[in-house]
C-alpha cells in the first residue's frame, strides 16, 4: 500500500474514533483542535519512511514518544469516557498551541537537514563498506564492561549516594575523593552503552546463548533500578534491548515488545509500591538491598492497593503524559513566575569542565527549581520534570520554543542522515542513535542540561571506544585479499584485515 495512502488511513481511523468518543460524552476536557492535528504531525514520519532504520528512523521514533507525551493519555480518556476529564474552555488552550508548534518545527527542521545533509561515503561506495568488530570482541568487550561498569554503579547509587536527599547526597560525595566520583559518573555513563553493546552482538550474530544472557542484564537491572527506587534504571534495559532489535534487524521485534509489555505490566506496579513500602518503613537504598526479600513480599502484597482506588498510584501512560506540566508552564510563566532567561540551560556550558578541576561548578537542580518556582510541593527536595519544549518556553517564551525546537529537528535530521543504519549497521553508529533517543528522545520529559550534558560526555566515551578499539589488527586470509564481491559475510570466514566500527 502506499505510504501517503496508510497515512490518511491511519489519521482518518484516529479522528472517526476521536469523533466518536466526544460524542458519547456530554463534557470534554480535551480538544479535538489539538488532538487531530497532532497526530496528524506525529503520524507525518510515515510518508517518507521507507525502512526502521532508515533517514528518517530517529523521527518516526521521536514523533511516536511525543505523541504518547502529550496526547495518547488525552486519547484514552475520550475513548474510556473518563468522568475526571473536566470541561472544555476556549478552542484551544495556550500550552496546547505550543505544544502543536513545537512538533510542526521539530517535523519541519528535521525533513530540511535530511535533504541538506549528504549520505556518508562509505555508503556510495561498495569498497569502502563499513567494518565492525569480530563476534569474540563485541561479546568480550560488552561483557567486560557491562560487568565492571553494573557493579562500580551498584556500588554508588546504592551504597555512595543511599537516597535522593540532599543531605545525604552531600554526605555520601564528600566520603570519596573527586577521582572516585569521576571513575563513578564515567561507569554510569558507560553501564547503558555496556547493555547496547551485549543487545549488539545477539542482534548481529543470533547465538542461542545471547538470549539468557540479555534476560539476565534484564533482570539486574531491574533489581538495581528497584533498590535504587529509579523507574528510568529498572527499566532501561528492556529499552536498549527492543531499540536495538528494531534498528538492527529494520523491523518490530514483536516478541520482545510482548516481552516487554509483559514486564511493563508487572514490573510498573511493583515500583510504584515500592516507594510506599521504603516511606513507610523509613528505609533508605542500604536498607532495600539488605531486606530485599521482604521488600519484594511486602510490594507484592500492597501493589493492588496502590494501583487501586480514588487516590492510586499513576499508571504507566499517566505518569508519561507532560501536557499539563507544560499547560502550567506556559500560562503562569510571564505572570506569576518569573522567565529563567537561561538559567537552567547554564551546565550545559560547563559539560567538559570536571568537578575535580573546578570545585565550586556550580549545579542547578531543575527540577527543584520547578518546584519551588511553581509551588507545587511542600518538600524542598520534590523532583518535577519540565520536559524541554516546557523548560524552554520557561527559560525564553515563545522564541525559546521557536528556535529550540528548530534547533532539535535539525539535530535529529543531520543524525539520522549520518548514521543512517539501513546502508550499513555498524556498532558506533548504532551507539550513538540509541544514545540520543534514550537521553534526548526518552530524556525528552526530563530537563534540558540533564540530558544534554550526559548526552555529550556519551559521545566523547563512544569517540574514545572507537579510537581504542575499532583499529584492532585481525589476520588476514586469502580470501579476504580478493575484491568485494568475494569476502565472506560475517562469521562465515575471513574476516576484515582492520575493524572499524565508526565508518
Amino acid at each position: 500500500m502506499n505510504r501517503v495512502t496508510v497515512y490518511f488511513a491511519a489519521n482518518l481511523i484516529f479522528d472517526l474514533l476521536l469523533a466518536i468518543g466526544m460524542a458519547e460524552q456530554s463534557r470534554s476536557g480535551v480538544h479535538i483542535l489539538y488532538l487531530a492535528p497532532l497526530f496528524a504531525l506525529c503520524s507525518s514520519p510515515l510518508i517518507e519512511m521507507r525502512q526502521l532504520n532508515g533517514r528518517y528512523a530517529l523521527l518516526g521514533i521521536f514523533s511516536a514518544a511525543y505523541f504518547v507525551f502529550f496526547g495518547l493519555t488525552e486519547f484514552f480518556d475520550v475513548l474510556s469516557g473518563n468522568p475526571s476529564v473536566e470541561a472544555a474552555h476556549g478552542a484551544i488552550s495556550a500550552g496546547e498551541f505550543v505544544i502543536l508548534v513545537g512538533a510542526a518545527l521539530v517535523q519541519l527542521g528535521n525533513r530540511l537537514s535530511v535533504r541538506l545533509t549528504p549520505e556518508a561515503a562509505a555508503a556510495a561506495a561498495p569498497s569502502q563498506q563499513p567494518k565492525d568488530w569480530p563476534e569474540l570482541s563485541v561479546v568480550l568487550v560488552g561483557g567486560l564492561l557491562w560487568a565492571v561498569t553494573t557493579w562500580l554503579s551498584w556500588r554508588f547509587k546504592i551504597h555512595i549516594v543511599i537516597d535522593t536527599s540532599i543531605e545525604n547526597q552531600a554526605i555520601g560525595l564528600a566520603s570519596i575523593s573527586g577521582l572516585t566520583i569521576a571513575a563513578y559518573v564515567l561507569a554510569a555513563y558507560l553501564q547503558p552503552l555496556s547493555i547496547l553493546i551485549l543487545a549488539y552482538a545477539q542482534c548481529k550474530y543470533r547465538r542461542f546463548y545471547m538470549i539468557p544472557v540479555l534476560f539476565g542484564v534484564v533482570i539486574v537491572q531491574f533489581i538495581m533500578g528497584f533498590i535504587e527506587d529509579s523507574k528510568g534504571d529498572a527499566l532501561i534495559g528492556m529499552l536498549i534491548v527492543m531499540l536495538t532489535k528494531l534498528l538492527v534487524d529494520a523491523r518490530l521485534p514483536t516478541r520482545w515488545l510482548l516481552a516487554g509489555m509483559v514486564f511493563i505490566a508487572f514490573a510498573w506496579p511493583m515500583m510504584q509500591a515500592n516507594r510506599t513500602v521504603r516511606n513507610q518503613n523509613d528505609w533508605n537504598r542500604v536498607d532495600v538491598e539488605q531486606h530485599l526479600g521482604r521488600t519484594l513480599v511486602e510490594v507484592l502484597a500492597a501493589k493492588h492497593d496502590v494501583m487501586s482506588g480514588a487516590d492510586r498510584a499513576q499508571s504507566f501512560f499517566e505518569r508519561l503524559s507532560l501536557k499539563g506540566s507544560v499547560e502550567m508552564i506556559v500560562d503562569r510563566t510571564g505572570r506569576d513566575v518569573r522567565y529563567q532567561n537561561g538559567y537552567t540551560l547554564s551546565p550545559i556550558l560547563s559539560t567538559f569542565i570536571p568537578r575535580l578541576l573546578w570545585s565550586a561548578k556550580p549545579d542547578v537542580p531543575t527540577g527543584r527549581i520547578m518546584n519551588r518556582e511553581f509551588q507545587l510541593g511542600d518538600q524542598e527536595e520534590t523532583y518535577i520534570s519540565p520536559s524541554h519544549i516546557g523548560e524552554l518556553y520557561w527559560n525564553f517564551g515563545w522564541p525559546g520554543v521557536l528556535f529550540g525546537m528548530s534547533l532539535f529537528g535539525l539535530m535529529l535530521g543531520f543524525l539520522g542522515a549520518r548514521l543512517d543504519l539501513s546502508t550499513a549497521v555498524t556498532l558506533t553508529r548504532l551507539l550513538i542513535l540509541v544514545a540520543t533517543l534514550d537521553l534526548l528522545v526518552r530524556g525528552f520529559e526530563s530537563s534540558i542540561a540533564s540530558q544534554y550534558v550526559v548526552w555529550m560526555r556519551c559521545l566523547v566515551a563512544i569517540g574514545l571506544l572507537h579510537a581504542v578499539l575499532a583499529r584492532i589488527p585481525v589476520a588476514r586470509t586469502a580470501s579476504s585479499t580478493a575484491g568485494p564481491a568475494e569476502v565472506p559475510a560475517a562469521g562465515a570466514g575471513a574476516r576484515p584485515a582492520f575493524a572499524n566500527l565508526m565508518r
